[in-house]
């Protein structure tokens, strides 16, 4: 599980996908809470298309995304 939020960087993904590519067996890869982060297109490669950084993923790997609906702050900070 990499829980994601405002601060998660490439390199936090980078590491994350890494981790999950070591596994022969079935693996899945659970990023929690996606729309939180600047790298959402590289998320959408992952879960999508399953490429990272051009390259396919392994056929073991299945990646799953969840997000959480966006509200609106009545009194913002």
């Amino acid at each position: 599980i990499l829980p994601i939020h405002a601060g998660t960087t490439k390199e936090d993904i980078d590491y994350f996908v890494q981790k999950v590519n070591l596994y022969d067996a079935p693996v899945w890869g659970f990023l929690d809470e996606i729309n939180t982060c600047n790298y959402l297109g590289l998320i959408t490669d992952l879960i999508v298309r399953r490429k990272y950084n051009g390259d396919n993923l392994k056929s073991n790997v299945i990646f799953l995304g969840a997000c959480n609906p966006y509200s609106k702050r009545e009194n913002p900070v």
